[in-house]
C-alpha cells in the first residue's frame, strides 16, 4: 500500500503540470488547448483512481451527502486562520522565496484560470485524498490521532522538497491545520476547503508582493 501511495503522490502532480509553461513555451507562445486538455483529462482520471484507492485502504467517515455543522465550520475556520498566520509569519522570517515564480508568471498569461483552479481546487482535493484519507486515516491510523496527524504533516511537508528550513516550518503550519481539521471533524470536505483557501490566500499575498 505504501508503494502505491508513493506512486500516487507522483501521479497527482500531473494536473499541476498544466498550470505552468512547458519547456520551449513563453508567455506569448504556447498551446492553451493542450494545457486545458491535460488538466481536464488528468484531473478526472487521477481523481477517480485516487478516490477509489482511498476508499479501499481508509475507513473515511466523511458525510458526503450531509450538511456541515456550524461547530465544524467554526473549527475549520479557526484552523485555517492559525495555520495561515503561522505560515505567513515564518515565511516572512525566512526571507524572499522564488519557488513560486513560475506560477506568478503563469498568472500573467492566459493560463491564469488553470493555475487558480489547480491551486485552489484540484491540488487540494487530490492531495487531501492522499495525505488525509489514505495516509493519515489509512496507512498511519495505528499511530493514533496525534501521531498520525503529526507524521502525515511531516511527510506532506518534506515530500514537497523544502528541506530543513524556516520555509519548511512555514508550510508545516498550514499542513498541520489541514490534518487537524480532518481528524477532528472527520470531514474531508473541510480539509480540502481549508487547503484551497490557504493556497488562494498565499497566491494573493505573493501577487501583491510582486506588485
Amino acid at each position: 500500500a505504501w508503494f502505491a501511495a508513493c506512486i500516487l503522490f507522483i501521479v497527482i502532480e500531473i494536473p499541476s503540470m498544466a498550470e505552468t509553461l512547458w519547456p520551449g513555451e513563453s508567455v506569448h507562445s504556447f498551446s492553451l488547448g493542450r494545457h486545458w486538455l491535460l488538466f481536464i483529462l488528468a484531473t478526472a482520471t487521477i481523481g477517480v483512481i485516487a478516490f477509489a484507492f482511498a476508499r479501499h485502504v481508509s475507513d473515511d467517515e466523511t458525510p458526503w451527502h450531509s450538511r456541515i455543522s456550524g461547530d465544524h465550520w467554526r473549527f475549520a475556520a479557526l484552523m485555517l486562520v492559525l495555520g495561515f498566520a503561522g505560515q505567513t509569519l515564518l515565511s516572512f522570517l525566512a526571507g524572499p522565496d522564488h519557488s513560486g515564480d513560475d506560477i506568478l508568471l503563469a498568472m500573467r498569461s492566459s493560463l491564469a484560470l488553470i493555475t487558480v483552479l489547480a491551486l485552489v481546487v484540484v491540488s487540494p482535493f487530490l492531495e487531501e485524498i492522499l495525505f488525509q484519507m489514505i495516509i493519515q486515516n489509512g496507512l498511519l491510523v495505528k499511530l493514533g490521532g496525534i501521531g498520525s496527524v503529526f507524521v502525515t504533516a511531516l511527510l506532506f511537508t518534506f515530500v514537497h522538497g523544502y528541506g530543513i528550513s524556516l520555509a519548511t516550518a512555514a508550510l508545516f503550519c498550514s499542513v498541520l491545520s489541514y490534518g487537524t481539521t480532518y481528524y477532528i471533524t472527520k470531514d474531508l470536505r473541510l480539509a480540502v476547503l481549508a487547503h484551497g483557501l490557504s493556497n488562494l490566500l498565499s497566491l494573493v499575498v505573493n501577487m501583491l508582493g510582486i506588485a
